[in-house]
């Protein structure tokens, strides 16, 4: 069969599972969950969407403000990747779950080089495409 590829009937049940261990602590339970998100939230992933349905930008904008550093930079690695060649929906949806003042906090002021490391990453993808920079410059603004 030579269709568009359709996610298993799991997939969304995996989903929730992934967002709701993302959303509860211990933070050891977090940090693993952050990481598998970060995997599954790559562009070629036949994952990502139904992630992205669930909830996950929420889930790791919530990550942003952890005291661990760890959960900030595997947040921010996740949004990286949902933002790597997203459509201009997605970017949108990405954007209105960013606080500028969070996100321009992890870009300059935090402690942890790698966390602004990541934070200039996603600042890069999400400036990719036609009228990704006016979208940015319209959320700094």
């Amino acid at each position: 069969h030579c269709g568009p590829y359709t996610p298993p009937p799991h997939t969304h049940t995996h989903s929730h599972s992934i967002l709701s261990l993302l959303t509860s602590p211990p933070p050891p339970s977090q940090v693993a969950a952050a990481s598998t998100a970060c995997n599954l939230a790559l562009d070629f992933s036949n994952v990502a969407p139904a992630l992205v349905e669930a909830g996950l930008p929420q889930a790791l904008t919530s990550l942003l403000n952890s005291m661990m550093p760890e959960l900030r930079l595997k947040a921010l690695w996740a949004f990286k990747n949902l933002a790597f060649n997203c459509e201009a929906r997605l970017q949108a949806l990405l954007l209105r779950e960013l606080s500028w003042g969070v996100f321009r906090e992890l870009l300059t002021g935090d402690d942890d080089v790698a966390v602004r490391g990541q934070a200039v990453g996603l600042l890069q993808n999400l400036c990719k495409g036609g009228d990704s920079i006016e979208q940015v410059r319209s959320y700094v603004d």
